[in-house]
C-alpha cells in the first residue's frame, strides 16, 4: 500500500479554485463520522470564496489490523463522496497515508 498523492496534481492546477480563502485540514483515524463532518462543512455558507477540504486518513504505529481495514473503507467512502459533492467553491481531496509511508512520525521521533 502506498500514500495516495493523485491529489498533488489536482491541487497543481492553475486556475483550480482562484478565490481559494480558506483551507481545512482534517486528520482522519479510525473515523466513521467523517462523512457527517464533511457534510457539516458543505452545508455552511461561506462568503464568495473557495473552501479546499484535506483529509488525510492515518494510523498509528499500534494500529489494530481492524483500524487499517476501516481507514481503507474510509478511503474508499472519500473518493465517492468528492464525486458526487464537488462544486464550484468547494473541493475534498481526500489523502490515505498508512503508517511508515509518509515518514512523519520516524521525523518527530528522531529516526
Amino acid at each position: 500500500m502506498s500514500v495516495k498523492t493523485s491529489y498533488i496534481r489536482d491541487l497543481s492546477k492553475p486556475g483550480q479554485l482562484p478565490a481559494t480563502c480558506m483551507i481545512v485540514m482534517i486528520p482522519c483515524l479510525n473515523e466513521p463520522e467523517i462523512i457527517r463532518t464533511l457534510e457539516s462543512l458543505w452545508n455552511c455558507d461561506f462568503p464568495e470564496s473557495a473552501c479546499e477540504t484535506i483529509v488525510v486518513v492515518n494510523e498509528s504505529e499500534n494500529s489494530l489490523e481492524e483500524v487499517k481495514v476501516a481507514n481503507e473503507k474510509t478511503y474508499v467512502q472519500l473518493l465517492q463522496w468528492k464525486q458526487q459533492n464537488d462544486r464550484a467553491g468547494m473541493v475534498l481531496y481526500p489523502i490515505l497515508c498508512p503508517f511508515g509511508r509518509s515518514k512523519v512520525g520516524r521525523c518527530r521521533h528522531g529516526a
